[in-house]
């Protein structure tokens, strides 16, 4: 993940020693306000695949830092963070031969970092500027903290896109509106599935809207 997150910086510093070049580099906050939520498999004896899911983050947070073109486009890494409600419906057999049954919760940490390609439907300089963005991202589930997980957290690929606007405050400040469509493949491979079906299809589907305020040089 550090080294996803240095690769696409350097990207970016590298693009800004071309002329006409502008960076921004801000901070930002906000919610998930849907997630789909796919069902990932079973640490129980006899699996279910509808045990596990990951719920709706409680918060989103992280920094940016665009370069941009005199003209209609941009280069944009991002790293964020998220703390999402992780639930399993766990079921054993003791040593003693004791049927255990519980329902486990934690909140894991999220770790992402993207880097996307932007495209301006204003140019360079005017107060408003709508813009579309897609690129590819990496994201690192943390492992929940119970002692009957088997270790280790997961790294899934994926892609994100979305739009926003961005709106000047004064000459070397701004304001920005960002909705994006976040998806991944499903993570935690340590989780098992019925021997009697295929695994459940289905991506971490993840809708993030936040507000961001940058610093332009």
């Amino acid at each position: 993940m550090k080294n996803l997150v240095f690769c696409a910086f350097l990207a970016i510093l590298i693009q800004g020693a071309l002329p006409a070049q502008e960076f921004e580099l801000g901070v930002f906050g906000g919610l998930t306000p849907h997630m789909g939520e796919p069902p990932m498999g079973s640490l129980s004896d006899s699996p279910n695949n509808t045990d596990t899911y990951l719920g709706h983050s409680r918060d989103i947070y992280g920094a940016r830092l665009t370069w941009n073109s005199k003209g209609y486009y941009g280069v944009e890494g991002s790293y964020s963070i998220q703390h999402m409600g992780f639930l399993t419906n766990y079921a054993t057999t003791l040593s003693d031969g004791t049927a255990f049954a519980a329902v486990l919760t934690d909140t894991v940490k999220v770790e992402q970092a993207s880097m996307n390609f932007i495209c301006y439907f204003m140019p360079r300089g005017e107060r408003w500027r709508p813009f579309a963005t897609a690129g590819l991202e990496g994201t690192e589930y943390n492992a929940p903290h119970f002692s009957e997980w088997p270790g280790g957290g997961s790294k899934e690929l994926g892609l994100n896109f979305g739009a926003g606007v961005k709106l000047k405050l004064f000459k070397h400040a701004l304001m920005r509106l960002d909705l994006r469509d976040s998806l991944t493949a499903k993570p935690y491979g340590q989780l098992q599935y019925s021997q009697d079906s295929l695994p459940p299809g289905g991506l971490m589907h993840i809708w993030e809207a936040t507000v961001g305020f940058s610093a332009t040089f």
